[in-house]
């Protein structure tokens, strides 16, 4: 049971929508009352602009990173398409990593790794003697 904080009133978990970010798992407003302020915002904006929300249309604007058409919503600080977004914020897609492990340094570091990590094993077959992992990988000449 959880009481909501729109109407106060306690309702069982199911009434209320999934919201990750929260503690509890789940929204802080029950369902009939998200509902009823999202009718009421959208009648709202009918009211103000005369059109239905649905029917909006921005104007074409370019990226300001790479130019690429995009529609510009006029409350936006910065116009960026959705993959200079995506790269703003960190994210890398899949097409991206793919790229970038292609590289050949990042080649090189796999190979490193790999031949780093079969020097370790080798001497973990090695039992009752002093052994060091990097001595194994130099000696086997970094394979």
């Amino acid at each position: 049971m959880k009481t909501c904080t729109k109407c106060a009133e306690t309702k069982p978990l199911v009434e209320f929508r999934v919201d990750r970010q929260r503690p509890d798992g789940r929204g802080t407003w029950c369902k009939p009352c998200v509902s009823a302020n999202t009718r009421r915002r959208f009648a709202e904006y009918r009211a103000e602009t005369g059109e239905r929300y649905q029917d909006r249309t921005y104007p074409l604007g370019e990226c300001e990173d790479c130019g690429a058409p995009i529609r510009v919503r006029p409350d936006r600080k910065t116009m960026r398409c959705r993959r200079c977004a995506a790269r703003m914020a960190g994210e890398v897609s899949g097409r991206r990593k793919k790229a970038i492990a292609a590289t050949p340094e990042a080649q090189q570091q796999r190979r490193a790794r790999k031949a780093l990590d079969r020097a370790r094993r080798r001497a973990a077959e090695i039992e009752g003697e002093d052994f060091d992992p990097l001595e194994i990988f130099e000696r086997d000449g970094g394979r």
